[in-house]
């Protein structure tokens, strides 16, 4: 039965990670299992919405509360410039390198503050043995990149993300940038000023168009991290850090997905020797409100007992 325990929400420092700008702090919700904990779930949301789109529908309708029932914390963070968390002065420095440094830390200090009870009265002193990290579209985007430079995790789910970006909706500037030999990461931010110029509040574009769920997404909906996006659009764009990733993944994706060919998305992660791709029927980008949800979050949730397991027996 899945547990219905209300999150503890908490702010955590994660100090200057912008130039010219003092410390910021990430905002982040934390649930808890009844039963002792096994594993440690850091979730990352994708663009456009905040971190309570792990947890939409609440109790049996949300991705949080089915991975409880697996008794796995689940923690859930909006990235800076969303949510909760922090408004930087200029909103075009928040790029994947940038926001990488805060949820690394801030995973850092809540991960720190679980085992030695610090991070909140109401949590008592908690020490789940593994984590995987956890994200969906640009969040998996930005997990690909935090675990890159910083192996913490005993593996990844990658929800709705492949590196073949968007090459469809891109300007001949952006497809340009897109062939340099660090396909645009380093004009990503000059590429999202001149996308988005004048409208800090703009969306990226998205193929699919209207989608039939945006009435399940509008209370999750927040703004865009327009560099991010940008670099989320460009084709390859995190394929350097994929190729370093080998711990165990698990992939998914909806049936209608912008990812491009399920089959062909693991063929970006070379070094991994342990691949689960799952194809959500019926969905398009966002699976967490689709008809077959329940399906999704029981599949996650038998790959996180297999990856518990396997941990266990060879600690």
């Amino acid at each position: 039965m899945l547990n219905t325990v209300r999150p503890v929400s908490v702010r955590v420092d994660v100090g200057p990670v912008l130039p010219g700008q003092g410390s910021l702090a990430v905002a982040a919700d934390i649930f808890v299992p009844n039963a002792p904990p096994r594993v440690l779930l850091f979730c990352l949301p994708g663009g456009g919405v905040n971190r309570q789109y792990f947890n939409m529908g609440g109790p049996g309708n949300s991705f949080a509360q089915a991975m409880l029932a697996h008794d796995a914390v689940v923690v859930t963070l909006d990235h800076l410039g969303v949510g909760d968390s922090d408004e930087p002065d200029d909103r075009f420095c928040l790029t994947a390198d940038n926001l990488m440094r805060a949820n690394t830390r801030a995973c850092a200090a809540i991960r720190q503050g679980l085992c030695d009870g610090t991070l909140d009265p109401l949590l008592p002193p908690l020490n789940p043995p593994l984590s995987i990290g956890v994200g969906h579209s640009m969040g998996a985007m930005l997990t690909v990149v935090q675990h890159a430079a910083n192996p913490t995790h005993a593996a990844l789910a990658l929800l709705c993300f492949s590196t073949r970006g968007l090459p469809e909706v891109l300007t001949d500037a952006e497809k340009l940038a897109a062939t340099a030999p660090d396909h645009g990461r380093s004009q990503a931010e000059h590429l999202a000023r001149t996308r988005f110029v004048g409208d800090p509040s703009a969306q990226a574009p998205r193929p699919e168009g209207t989608s039939p769920a945006a009435a399940a997404l509008a209370p999750v909906q927040d703004k865009m991290l327009q560099t991010s996006a940008m670099q989320s659009m460009l084709p390859n764009n995190v394929s350097a850090e994929a190729a370093l990733i080998d711990v165990p993944i698990y992939l998914g994706v909806g049936e209608r997905d912008i990812t491009g060919r399920p089959h062909r998305i693991p063929a970006s992660f070379p070094a991994c020797r342990d691949i689960a791709l799952y194809v959500v029927q019926g969905a398009g980008h966002h699976p967490f409100v689709a008809a077959k949800r329940h399906d999704f979050f029981a599949h996650i949730g038998d790959w996180v007992d297999t990856i518990v397991t396997r941990h266990a027996t060879t600690a």
